[in-house]
C-alpha cells in the first residue's frame, strides 16, 4: 500500500504526521500520494488480459454445473 511506503520513506515513519497531512489535505491529497502506473505497466496488464481472453475463447474447459 502506498500510504505505508509514504509514511516510512517521506515522513520518517511518523504516523501522526501522516494523520495531520490526511486531515489537512483530505482524500484528494491522499490520492496524489498514490503512484500512477507507467505506460509500460498498462501495456503489461493489457497484454495479460488479452492473452487470458484469447485462452478462454480458444481453449475452453468443460462446462461445470454446480452441486
Amino acid at each position: 500500500m502506498p500510504c505505508r511506503w509514504y509514511i516510512n520513506c517521506e515522513l520518517s515513519g511518523s504516523i501522526s504526521d501522516f494523520v495531520s497531512l490526511a486531515m489537512s489535505e483530505g482524500p484528494a491529497g491522499l490520492w496524489r500520494l498514490w503512484p500512477s502506473p507507467s505506460a509500460e505497466a498498462w501495456a503489461i496488464v493489457g497484454t495479460f488480459g488479452l492473452v487470458e481472453a484469447v485462452l478462454q475463447l480458444a481453449l475452453p474447459g468443460k462446462t461445470f454445473h454446480g452441486p
